[in-house]
C-alpha cells in the first residue's frame, strides 16, 4: 500500500519546496522506491535541506553504490556544514578506505569552533583508520598537519599496527623535543 503514495510523492518533490522535498526524501526511502538518480540530484541540489538528508539516508543504508559513494565524498566538501558533519557521520557506518586523506582534508578546513564536525571527522578516522595496514605508508602520502594528526588518531584506533605507529612517533617526536632544548 506505501508504493500507490509514490506517484505523489515524486510531485511533492518537484515542488521544490526543500521541506517538502527532504520529507519526501525519506517517505521513498522507507518504501525502497528512492531511484539512485534522483538521490544524486538531491544530494547536489542548491538547498541544503535535501542535501542533508541525502547524506542522512546514504548513513543508513546497509551498503553503498560506487556513486553513493562518491556523493559522500563530495558532501564532504559541502558548503553547508551541517551537510560536511553528515558526510563525516556516514563515514562512521560505511568503510571507504580512499576518504582518510579527504578527512583529513575536511578536519584541517574545519572551523575550529566547529567542534561537533571535528569530533565527526575524528569518529570517521577512527573507523576508516582500522582498516590501514601500512601507517608508515599512508604517514608519507599526508601533509605535515595530517602527519600529527594521525599519529594522535592512531593512539585511539587501539589495533596493533596503530598502536606501534603511534609509539613511534611519540618517540620521534619526545627525541626532537629534547634536541630542540
Amino acid at each position: 500500500h506505501g508504493k500507490a503514495a509514490v506517484p505523489g510523492i515524486k510531485q511533492a518533490i518537484s515542488s521544490g519546496n526543500a521541506d517538502l522535498v527532504a520529507q519526501s526524501m525519506w517517505a521513498l526511502e522507507r518504501i525502497e522506491t528512492l531511484e539512485e538518480e534522483m538521490l544524486g540530484k538531491l544530494a547536489r541540489t542548491k538547498d541544503s535541506l535535501p542535501r542533508i538528508f541525502a547524506m542522512k539516508i546514504l548513513a543508513e543504508r546497509k551498503f553503498l553504490s560506487i556513486f553513493q559513494k562518491d556523493l559522500v565524498m563530495e558532501g564532504l566538501q559541502d558548503n553547508d556544514r551541517t551537510a560536511r558533519r553528515c558526510a563525516a557521520d556516514t563515514l562512521t557506518r560505511h568503510l571507504l578506505p580512499r576518504s582518510v586523506q579527504p578527512l583529513f582534508a575536511a578536519w584541517e578546513e574545519a572551523d575550529e569552533e566547529d567542534t561537533h564536525l571535528i569530533h565527526v571527522i575524528r569518529m570517521a578516522l577512527r573507523y576508516q583508520l582500522e582498516s590501514i595496514n601500512d601507517w608508515d605508508k599512508l604517514n608519507r602520502q599526508l601533509p605535515e598537519t595530517a602527519r600529527n594528526r594521525l599519529a594522535s588518531m592512531a593512539a585511539v584506533v587501539g589495533n596493533d599496527k596503530a598502536m606501534a605507529y603511534a609509539a613511534t612517533q611519540i618517540s620521534v617526536a619526545d627525541i626532537a623535543k629534547l634536541a630542540a632544548t
